[in-house]
């Protein structure tokens, strides 16, 4: 089995901003950490980046947080996919936040290379996974109790993701079962 860390293809597919929004910069810092949201729909106005170079993709990134917009038409394949737990805010026509609400303990803490600032970790140098039966979608809660803001995936998602044609994401191999 492989997992692959879920990425968005900005150096082809166009971004976007925040135009005006009622939210907080605390309820900003609520997006992408792996639990359900209480914004309500159309409570940020988006703005696609100008840059006439980059094509429109199903999935775009938002340059003043992070985090996962999709369109209507990716919104449609995904909401109808039994195996992926998500929430779906409707900002605006075709801006969607897919936010993931699935976390498993599926690092090796023992093989995992942390990176650390003093004592703090700051990230992840190289991740190594239990061996588990894998959602197609997930992030990951490190020892210490944070969850990790990185979304993985497995074939399973990539999969589904190419039969349908959707545009926009990049998958980077971070682990594979047979290497380990």
């Amino acid at each position: 089995m492989k997992i692959y860390q879920l990425n968005l293809d900005v150096n082809n597919y166009l971004g976007c901003f925040v135009e005006e929004t009622t939210l907080t910069k605390k309820d900003f810092r609520e997006i992408n950490r792996a639990r359900e949201l209480s914004f309500n729909d159309g409570c940020i106005t988006l703005k696609y980046a100008d840059d006439d170079k980059l094509k429109l993709g199903d999935v775009l990134r938002c340059w003043d947080f992070i985090g996962f917009i999709i369109n209507d038409r990716a919104y449609k394949l995904f909401s109808n996919n039994p195996k992926l737990k998500a929430q779906y805010i409707k900002f605006q026509d075709d801006f969607i936040l897919l936010n993931n609400l699935l976390v498993i303990d599926a690092l090796d803490n023992e093989k995992t290379e942390f990176e650390y600032f003093e004592d703090d970790i700051i990230g992840v140098e190289k991740y190594a996974f239990k061996q588990l039966d894998y959602p197609p979608l997930f992030q990951t809660s490190r020892f210490d109790g944070l969850v990790d803001m990185d979304y993985f995936v497995t074939d399973e998602f990539i999969n589904f993701v190419n039969d349908n044609n959707i545009k926009g994401f990049l998958f980077k191999e971070v682990w594979d079962s047979e290497v380990q």
